[in-house]
């Protein structure tokens, strides 16, 4: 069959490429399209403008399917004692696989639950301690208001204490300055009566 797909030139044949593979597989060596190109032109006369790349591509492939073919028939070719061991085989590892699995998702479940516990709990106890907290501020802002009322309170009284005392001051100055002209207007009468009585005499 001539091969023409991916661009690769139609101067050889898928069995030319196995012919290459048994070559270079007979010379010990790891088929590849270098080694396989090769094998095609010197001993089954291809020519030498095949694209390497390309053909290790076919190579791997063909590779590959040669080796599943293998497998095939070896497996078909098994006694079916053997099949019957290896499809229990396979059940008891499937089966072991599965157990195993199915105790690991259980332990992470109950880590996981054990963790949401714990997160819950630590959750609780912060919003508590939250509101604890938040209780506190609105004391202290409370007191606070408290203490800025008194204040003001007292410098109202303060203020107001300061008026009365300036009233009082005002009335004293009053009072001095009426004792000073009432002691004036006795000092006068008195000299005035002494003033009397000598010229009576």
């Amino acid at each position: 069959m001539t091969i023409k797909k991916n661009g690769r030139p139609s101067s050889y044949t898928e069995g030319q490429v196995l012919e290459g593979i048994g070559i270079v597989e007979q010379d010990g060596e790891i088929p590849s399209g270098e080694s396989v190109k090769k094998a095609m032109c010197d001993q089954l006369m291809v020519s030498g403008g095949i694209n390497a790349q390309s053909l290790d591509k076919e190579v791997r492939r063909l590779i590959d399917e040669r080796d599943r073919m293998r497998i095939d028939r070896l497996v078909v070719a098994l006694p079916a004692t053997s099949k019957a061991a290896a499809d229990d085989l396979g059940k008891r590892l499937t089966a072991a696989i599965v157990e195993h699995l199915a105790d690991d998702h259980n332990q992470l479940q109950i880590a996981a639950g054990k963790k949401l516990v714990e997160a819950k709990a630590d959750l609780s106890c912060h919003r508590a301690q939250n509101r604890d907290l938040q209780a506190k501020l609105e004391s202290k802002d409370e007191a606070l208001a408290e203490r800025e009322a008194e204040a003001h309170e007292l410098e109202q009284r303060l203020a107001s204490a300061l008026a009365e005392i300036s009233i009082l001051k005002d009335r004293i100055s009053a009072l001095r300055r009426d004792d000073d002209f009432r002691a004036q207007m006795l000092e006068v009468m008195r000299d005035a009566i002494g003033d009397r009585q000598l010229l009576a005499e």
